[in-house]
């Protein structure tokens, strides 16, 4: 395999969450839950008597008066990011057991992939490997029948603010580009993070966007296992390959 590991980072609400993810002393640091300022409008009005959205409240019309109504304002506003897995295998189940319950139009579904060296990083870092998984994607959307209004849509066109069109090779997961559609964070997480797919409502088709980006980054590298960059993106002095 050319991918190592690969990690998840999932935005929406939770009601309960595991206390694995609050473990500082857990030395697998990066399966924690954090709040994220970038999410908004996650709450929801539920009816008290039978627990539900008003949209899809079954009871008697007068529950829908206002002293039968609660804000539900989720325990759980942010992101949990899991594990480094060395398996596809885990990190979808992963995704079946912590997904969000709710997520909406701010939330994104964050893949970190982790070649099995800095040759592998380094094509990945090229414009080429940019251009055919963004029209990879675009195949795969269609392929699954997504709605050409839904949120990957207008994510691949680029205009929202942490998930921006345009390749820049020099990031270090702090700065600007860090929010482009393809993240190259090595020096921050040693990992290239994809971030055009939003968490979408349905868990199945989250996971099928991880196994479509697991497999077509393996193959990709594969089929350009000859590919030879004109220069190097990555500062020798930086490189240290460290976990995820």
């Amino acid at each position: 395999m050319t991918i190592k590991s690969l990690g998840v980072e999932l935005e929406g609400a939770w009601q309960k969450l595991p206390e694995a993810f609050f473990n500082s002393e857990n030395k697998y640091h990066m399966k924690v839950y954090r709040n994220d300022g970038s999410l908004h409008n996650l709450e929801e009005l539920l009816c008290k008597t039978c627990n539900k959205n008003t949209r899809y409240c079954i009871c008697e019309v007068k529950n829908f008066d206002n002293a039968d109504m609660e804000n539900n304002n989720f325990k759980y506003v942010g992101e949990c990011a899991s594990y480094p897995y060395f398996h596809i295998n885990n990190m979808l189940k992963f995704i079946e057991d912590y997904y969000p319950i709710k997520t909406n139009k701010t939330c994104g579904l964050h893949i970190h992939l982790k070649p099995e060296n800095l040759n592998e990083y380094q094509k990945l870092m090229s414009k080429k490997f940019y251009n055919d998984f963004i029209q990879a994607v675009k195949y795969w959307a269609k392929s699954r029948q997504i709605n050409e209004d839904s949120e990957l849509y207008r994510r691949l066109k680029g205009t929202m603010t942490y998930c921006k069109l345009g390749f820049v090779p020099h990031q270090n997961g702090t700065d600007s580009p860090h929010y482009n559609m393809i993240s190259y964070c090595y020096a921050k997480h040693g990992t290239i993070e994809i971030r055009v797919f939003p968490a979408f409502q349905s868990m199945y088709l989250a996971r099928d966007a991880v196994r479509f980006t697991y497999d077509f980054t393996n193959s990709w590298l594969i089929c350009n296992n000859n590919l030879k960059s004109k220069r190097s993106h990555i500062p020798v002095k930086n490189i240290v390959l460290g976990d995820l």
